[in-house]
């Protein structure tokens, strides 16, 4: 059998509007990311702070005998911070340097799109860092901005 060259390798990551996703909130932003990527969603818990890092990233989360870095989402995409005291949840997601969670304001559903290719994301969705959305698809109830996962553990595009 002949392994596959670099120009015909499949490439790993979906089409950015197939397949399922997981869709929530942050600063009542409908937001969502490929479902493939998503490991489980637990509730927030604070975490250990770790100093000298990233303002966006709030510590690190033990979770079944594994560490799991924390990144505040909304201070990640420039949105303003969560009122003290609300609750929130943390999407956990596998990279190939180990587990992060983002904590968003609360997980609303799996879903799909109805459309399979983004539009481009409009400056109007408030978004600081635009460059962490994939666009925005059309969605049983709205649209949903699909973020970029990678682009948002990075701080980047």
């Amino acid at each position: 059998m002949v392994a596959p060259s670099a120009e015909t390798a499949p490439d790993p990551s979906p089409p950015a509007g197939a397949g399922p996703l997981l869709v929530f909130q942050a600063a009542g932003q409908a937001l969502a990311l490929p479902l493939l990527t998503v490991v489980e969603v637990v509730p927030f818990r604070p975490p250990t702070p770790v100093p000298w890092i990233d303002r966006a990233v709030l510590g690190l989360l033990p979770l079944r005998g594994r560490m799991v870095t924390l990144v505040d989402l909304r201070n990640r995409l420039g949105l303003p911070p969560r009122p003290p005291g609300g609750r929130a949840q943390v999407i956990i997601v596998e990279t190939p340097g180990g587990l992060v969670g983002l904590v968003v304001d609360a997980v609303t559903r799996v879903g799909g799109a109805r459309t399979e290719a983004p539009r481009a994301a409009p400056a109007a969705l408030g978004l600081a860092r635009p460059g962490m959305c994939r666009g925005v698809l059309e969605g049983a109830e709205g649209d949903v901005v699909l973020l970029d996962p990678d682009s948002v553990i990075r701080g980047g595009p």
